[in-house]
């Protein structure tokens, strides 16, 4: 399974994901995406991912004070015709609100461009 990396960095403005878009191709890969964050806002103790268009959260990840190491979250197998998926990363605090966010893409295409 290939999978399409996103490292999910601090910035000024809150958060930033490198790419800002990733890039999916339904027919030959990669197929899911793995999000890395190596350090997260100071108090942070949850992280949630929602796409747009979609009632429910899709992933919503508590964050341990005493763990050691990145926090990685994966989407697998994505499944669906080609488009620009807009999703919204949120971290929140203890109390539940928003202390960062960021609102990036994913584009799926069905094959990647020619070499």
């Amino acid at each position: 399974m290939q999978v399409a990396l996103v490292s999910v960095e601090l910035s000024e403005g809150g958060l930033r994901c490198v790419p800002e878009v990733v890039k999916l191709y339904t027919n030959t890969g990669p197929s899911s995406v793995e999000w890395t964050f190596e350090s997260l806002p100071a108090g942070t103790a949850r992280v949630s991912i929602t796409f747009e268009g979609q009632e429910q959260v899709f992933r919503d990840v508590a964050v341990s004070s005493a763990a050691s190491g990145p926090l990685k979250i994966m989407m697998f197998s994505y499944i669906g015709g080609p488009r620009i998926a807009k999703y919204t990363i949120r971290c929140y605090d203890a109390e539940g609100t928003v202390i960062a966010e960021n609102d990036p893409g994913i584009e799926v295409e069905t094959y990647p461009p020619p070499i």
